[in-house]
């Protein structure tokens, strides 16, 4: 399990699926998802799938973010290694947070915790986002974490380009991430 100041990083169990129904179909929160909202069959598959995929010490999968305060799942937090979205060797982030704790610092908290576990455990080279240039949370989310814009980039099947954010390890500067630290030492702010 993975921690921050005030969220736990860890794998999903079969308690999980009513924090996830209330986020997988919630339209405002799925508008700039492939998908659209799921239907409750989609999200108990989605969940079955995470449950036989993401392990602690494996950096790839999707994790549940849980309030170390509440116990509540608000969230998931992923790194993806998928090259049918991206180049060999790039690691993918995504992040997806309930509507109600939008704009409290939860996700760049999270999304700042698996860059700093990808680029120590995976070896990681270079980290990738890839949004909708119409979901701005999204895009200044990854503008915060120090990604810089490298592209456009098409899909099959979408009707628009997607934008392709990037945040490169130097070679000659690895990261210097201990055990619960965030990216860069970002502070945590109420701004996303």
């Amino acid at each position: 399990m993975l921690e921050t100041d005030r969220l736990f990083l860890r794998k999903w169990c079969r308690d999980d699926l009513p924090p996830l129904l209330e986020l997988l179909t919630d339209p405002e929160v799925m508008k700039h998802s492939e998908s659209g909202p799921l239907n409750d069959e989609q999200v108990s598959a989605w969940l079955d799938r995470k449950l036989t995929k993401t392990h602690d010490r494996d950096p790839f999968g999707h994790r549940a973010i849980e309030l170390k305060a509440t116990g509540q799942v608000i969230g998931y937090v992923s790194l993806s290694n998928a090259v049918t979205r991206s180049q060999a060797g790039d690691v993918e982030l995504g992040i997806r947070l309930t509507a109600k704790t939008w704009r409290q610092g939860f996700a760049i908290e999270a999304a700042g915790r698996m860059i700093d576990f990808a680029l120590e455990k995976a070896n990681t080279m270079r980290v990738i986002g890839i949004v909708d240039p119409q979901n701005v949370r999204s895009v200044y989310l990854l503008q915060k974490l120090q990604m810089k814009f490298q592209r456009e980039i098409a899909f099959d099947g979408y009707d628009h380009h997607d934008h392709l954010y990037a945040l490169d390890r130097s070679p000659l500067n690895p990261p210097t991430v201990t055990e619960g630290s965030r990216l860069h030492g970002c502070q945590v702010s109420g701004d996303e």
